[in-house]
Order: C-alpha cells, then sequence, then structure tokens
C-alpha cells in the first residue's frame, strides 16, 4: 500500500531499522525506500503446542464465502465453525481514527469548537473505550482460539494469522484464498501451498502437520532475535550490513 509508507513512516522506519519483513513483498518495498531490512517471517512462526490431548475437531475459521463450496460435504458437515474477528471491542477505536483523520484534513483552528469536542472526546475515550478489562478480554480471546487451534486435526481457513499459529503448532492446514497472488501470501507459502477455487480438485484434505529441520531453524532464529533485543533493549542486527541481512533472508528461506 502506497499510503502507508509515509514519509514519518519511513523515517521511524529507518531509524530502527534493520527491519524484519513478514513477507517479501514487504522486504523489497521497504529496500527499494532505502532501508536496512530482512525476511524474518511472522513471529507467531515460533509458537508451539502446549497441549497432551488427542486432536478431535475440524475448524473452518474465516473461509472465504465463495470457496465454501470447495470444502467436500462430509467434512463441512461435522465441522465447527470459528472467526478470528473481534466483534465490536475495538469499534470506538476505529470511529476515533476516523475522526482524527476528518479532523486532520480539515485542518481546524485550534480555537474552534471541533477542536474543543475532539478534547473531550479524547478524554472519554481513555476513560471509557479502552480499560484494562477489554485488554484482558482480547488476550483471553485469542488463547482460547489458539487453543482451540492447538487441538484441531485439522483447520480449513482463509486468514493469514490463523495458518500460521497452526504451522508451527504443528496443526494440520488447508489454507484456502480467493488470490494465491496475494503479496502477503509470501508468509506462508513457505509452508503451506495457497489452494483458490480453479485448484480445489488438488485439495489433500487429510494433509500431514508441517514439521522439518527449516521450521525449527526458522523458530530458534525469530525466538533468539526476540530473546537479545528484549535483554539489549536494542535492535540485535543494528550494525549488520547489507550482505549480513541478505544471508539472513537466504537461511531463512532455506
Amino acid at each position: 500500500n502506497n499510503l502507508a509508507l509515509t514519509p514519518p513512516i519511513l523515517a521511524h522506519l529507518k531509524a530502527h531499522g534493520p527491519i524484519g519483513c513478514r513477507d517479501m513483498f514487504t522486504l523489497q518495498r521497504l529496500k527499494a525506500h532505502g532501508i536496512p531490512a530482512y525476511w524474518s517471517g511472522c513471529l507467531t512462526t515460533t509458537l508451539e503446542a502446549r497441549g497432551t490431548g488427542s486432536r478431535k475437531d475440524v475448524l473452518l475459521v474465516d473461509v472465504d464465502p465463495d470457496l465454501l463450496d470447495s470444502i467436500p460435504e462430509p467434512i463441512a458437515k461435522f465441522a465447527t465453525t470459528l472467526t478470528q474477528h473481534s466483534g465490536s471491542t475495538i469499534t470506538p477505536l476505529r470511529h476515533e481514527a476516523r475522526i482524527l483523520k476528518i479532523i486532520h484534513d480539515r485542518k481546524f483552528p485550534a480555537t474552534s469548537i471541533s477542536d474543543r469536542l475532539y478534547r473531550a472526546f479524547v478524554a472519554h475515550r481513555q476513560s471509557h473505550f479502552l480499560p484494562k478489562t477489554l485488554v484482558h478480554d482480547r488476550f483471553q480471546r485469542a488463547e482460547h482460539l489458539l487453543s482451540r487451534y492447538e487441538m484441531a486435526k485439522l483447520v480449513i481457513t482463509s486468514r493469514l494469522h490463523c495458518a500460521l499459529p497452526c504451522v508451527a503448532m504443528g496443526t494440520p492446514v488447508v489454507f484456502l484464498h480467493n488470490n494465491p497472488q496475494d503479496p502477503r501470501m509470501g508468509a506462508v507459502d513457505r509452508y503451506l501451498k495457497v489452494y483458490s477455487g480453479c485448484d480445489s480438485h488438488e485439495i489433500d484434505w487429510a494433509p500431514e502437520a508441517i514439521q522439518g529441520k527449516q521450521l525449527n531453524l526458522h523458530k530458534a532464529f525469530l525466538r533468539e532475535a526476540v530473546r537479545t533485543a528484549v535483554e539489549c533493549q536494542a535492535n540485535p542486527f543494528q550494525n549488520y550490513k547489507a550482505s549480513d541481512l541478505n544471508e539472513i533472508t537466504s537461511s531463512l528461506l532455506g
């Protein structure tokens, strides 16, 4: 998205680089803007299964409605449908962002009634829209979803941030997406085939869990990078040269 890389954002990224990128499209975009970067993949790749029970459920998680007919009827009939949508709890924050943009775009003077209303709005938001309970509830919901994914025998999804945690936790996944060429899919196609409605006849509906040395190396790299960053309170790759960053990308891609 060209609109995302505004001058302030580019300045921030340059000041805090090198930047780990979830997909190759983002990596290429940042490098084109002179920002030191490498392919890191997603941090959800570090997740591990914690339970020891048997896997039994088949889950349909935010499957694209246009692709639901691709799922064999015997599988869909007994599957449980889930969503990762957070519900209405985040809606007030979206409204605030919308109002902020309107005020910014119209450049209201500080003495205007709009400015005074905005200040009152922010004060109200700070008191009511983001209480600690909201954050707590969202973490609880995330934990609940991850536990369901962890204990599933199969997850069928069109959502990237469902597929990646499942791969990491050893849950078999069928990843359906109406646009396999979407550049974000570079985060998952290292481990999973992305299926569209056109190639549904090729789908293995009883896939094995993703395993292997490359996935384990990826997990170990990300965990060590995060541990070092937290301990040192600094970017662990801040002194790396471009060639060093390219080597990270190459090693993670295998």
